[in-house]
């Protein structure tokens, strides 16, 4: 991680894609905190589809993932 650092600085454009789960994610908002972090949304849904039962919330999840403007969220 600290080989990361010397050649990617921490920046606000700098995004961070992970699973939701694990030190990984931990470490790295820790090392840059001020890069944008976010999670995987194939781990969320797998996620959601593992915790919650009602049919179509992934569904919703998915779309909503893929939405670029608020009206379409």
């Amino acid at each position: 991680m600290r080989q990361l650092k010397v050649v990617v600085a921490d920046n606000n454009v700098l995004p961070f894609i992970l699973d939701i789960q694990g030190s990984l994610a931990k470490a790295l908002k820790n090392m840059y905190p001020l890069a944008r972090h976010g999670i995987c949304i194939h781990h969320l849904l797998n996620n959601v589809v593992s915790y919650f039962k009602e049919k179509g919330l992934a569904e919703l999840i998915s779309n909503a993932s893929k939405a670029y403007k608020v009206a379409d969220f």
